[in-house]
């Protein structure tokens, strides 16, 4: 829980900070402590893999930020996370 946390908040640091890094390390460490059977709400992992996207999107890597903003879509496809997701593959 410590890195999905500490994720959110590197997260939305302004980049001056240069804390991105982190922020992809943790989502991606959340990302594969499901993978490997540890249970994460569903919307909690829209959150996840929405932010991921946005990151990707920062990045310029529209294949991965679209891979990444279709989980959040098909795992909790009526979440906010999803809407918004929605809204940034268009």
């Amino acid at each position: 829980m410590f890195r999905l946390i500490r994720g959110g908040v590197t997260y939305k640091l302004p980049e001056m900070f240069g804390r991105r890094k982190t922020a992809f390390e943790d989502y991606h460490f959340v990302e594969k402590s499901v993978a490997a059977g540890n249970p994460l709400d569903n919307v909690l992992s829209a959150e996840v893999y929405y932010k991921l996207g946005m990151l990707y999107t920062k990045k310029k890597d529209n294949t991965m930020a679209k891979r990444y903003f279709l989980k959040a879509l098909d795992i909790a496809p009526s979440s906010n996370w999803a809407a918004l997701a929605k809204k940034e593959i268009r």
